[in-house]
């Protein structure tokens, strides 16, 4: 029950509106109003960025010629024994530097994908609803960002990189509507676009990186995150928090929270055409909001 603006309860979700459980409607009657005794649990920002790392050259175009040698009986001849270290200098070409350990939201991170060349990232941010009992009732994502990466392209290039869009999809699942926590995922597959004819007859075909970020955020103000991705190429994983309270609002950023190191270069280009790169799980994190 409620008597003007003071709960005559406590409120069930202990401290998530401040010290005063019986606060209603964040003590704003004038802007607020919760006629149904819902509350919205906002979960933090997270990010998933891939890229490729600098490698040897020499090494890896050894261990790629063994891995055909392995598949196929003998070494690569004729044209795609040409064909075999020119791809392999177009993709050591496309790597980057690591992604930075923090972005200021939203600008460093916009001015980051905006500019960067990348293998894909996901960005997002849950937010449910919750009943008095502390059961989901409904849900929304805010900030639902993705992409399937940028290929390095030919001809003129700007701040030393032209790009195209990469080749890929996202796929969305929402699960736990009725229950007290409900999880989001997310995940993103990706593969170039430049250069595919010729890595179909030398490789075999282009296969597909693969991230996914799964996010469980629940009544009670809890939350845990995991972060997944392919073994080749590199990934890092990122967390909100939130920083100095200015006098218009809270300053939060973007803080690295995981990364993966990218592997086996020879078995991933060997996987064969349109395949989905395998995943593991490479960082967790978990808190309250």
């Amino acid at each position: 029950m409620r008597h003007y603006t003071r709960w005559t309860t406590r409120d069930p979700a202990l401290f998530v509106d401040g010290v005063n459980r019986y606060l209603y409607a964040r003590n704003n009657p004038s802007l607020f109003v919760d006629l149904s005794g819902h509350r919205t649990v906002t979960g933090k920002k997270v990010a998933l960025v891939s890229w490729i790392d600098k490698f040897n050259f020499l090494a890896a175009f050894e261990a790629v010629n063994k891995k055909y040698r392995a598949l196929f009986g003998h070494y690569p001849d004729g044209a795609k024994a040409r064909a075999m270290p020119i791809l392999l200098a177009l993709l050591l070409k496309s790597a980057n530097p690591s992604p930075p350990k923090s972005f200021a939201i939203p600008t460093g991170w916009r001015k980051f994908v905006r500019s960067k060349e990348y293998r894909g990232y996901i960005f997002f941010q849950p937010q449910i609803t919750c009943s008095s009992g502390g059961i989901v009732t409904s849900s929304k994502v805010i900030h639902d960002d993705w992409s399937k990466g940028y290929t390095p392209t030919f001809g003129t290039v700007q701040k030393g990189r032209d790009h195209s869009d990469a080749e890929g999809r996202l796929r969305r699942t929402t699960t736990g509507i009725g229950g007290k926590c409900q999880q989001f995922t997310r995940t993103v597959e990706g593969r170039v676009k430049v250069g595919q004819g010729a890595a179909r007859k030398v490789f075999g075909g282009v296969p597909y990186i693969s991230t996914r970020i799964e996010y469980t955020l629940c009544c009670a103000c809890k939350f845990s995150v995991s972060y997944h991705g392919s073994f080749f190429p590199s990934h890092k994983a990122y967390l909100e928090v939130e920083g100095a309270l200015t006098v218009r609002k809270r300053i939060t950023s973007l803080q690295q929270v995981g990364q993966q190191k990218q592997d086996r270069l020879q078995e991933f280009i060997f996987l064969g055409d349109g395949v989905v790169a395998p995943m593991t799980r490479f960082a967790t994190k978990s808190g309250t909001v």
